[in-house]
């Protein structure tokens, strides 16, 4: 028996002509980022994504998709998904830390789950390179980033035998760092930089 098209166990998205780019381009985008929120919609235990560029629009686009208020959301991000556009910095701002302290505040009247995210330690070369979305006991291999699905030709496919997969995952998350800790070791970086560049100018002034 045929499958459905939701629920085949792998989509194609993009194509040859997306390289052109205009109208094309935004209907394949359009089309992935829809088969993308219906599997996180049906989600009753947890989501999880993988991917070391995921960021700021990405957490805004999919991982707030869950329609179960009781599902955990967790994203496992690397270095470079925390860098805006175009920013080449070390260690990069965090937006997304920013946005997740908002989208909090507003978590208490509004109802929609807040995602946990991790940084996963190597800085640009993250314990794990693919891509996955973690759906309940399903495992989705991505091929592009979430930041480009449907710019270009890349497949989405259920993986087989997720178990395994689903025990590196976790093995990783546990070694990752909380993006909160992250932002307060920066400050603390900062302030620690800020306070020694006092203390030369004052010793710089003193010595005048």
């Amino acid at each position: 028996m045929r499958q459905g098209r939701s629920n085949a166990p792998q989509r194609v998205f993009g194509s040859q002509r997306s390289v052109t780019g205009g109208l094309e381009v935004q209907r394949q985008q359009q089309e992935a980022e829809k088969f993308v929120a219906g599997l996180i919609a049906r989600a009753q235990k947890r989501v999880i994504f993988v991917d070391p560029f995921f960021g700021l629009r990405q957490t805004r686009l999919f991982a707030l998709r869950v329609s179960n208020n009781q599902v955990k959301v967790r994203i496992l991000t690397g270095q470079q998904g925390l860098k805006a556009r175009g920013e080449s910095r070390q260690p990069p701002r965090s937006l997304l830390a920013v946005d997740l302290a908002y989208l909090a505040s507003l978590a208490k009247d509004k109802s929609f789950v807040v995602p946990t995210v991790r940084v996963m330690l190597g800085g640009d070369t993250p314990a794990i390179h693919d891509r996955y979305l973690v759906v309940d006991n399903e495992v989705w291999h991505c091929g592009p980033s979430f930041n480009e699905l449907g710019a270009r030709l890349g497949v989405m496919v259920r993986l087989p035998d997720p178990i395994a997969v689903r025990r590196e995952i976790n093995a990783v998350w546990s070694q990752s760092t909380r993006l909160e800790e992250l932002s307060a070791k920066r400050r603390r970086s900062l302030l620690q930089w800020i306070s020694a560049l006092w203390g030369s100018v004052r010793s710089w002034v003193t010595r005048s």
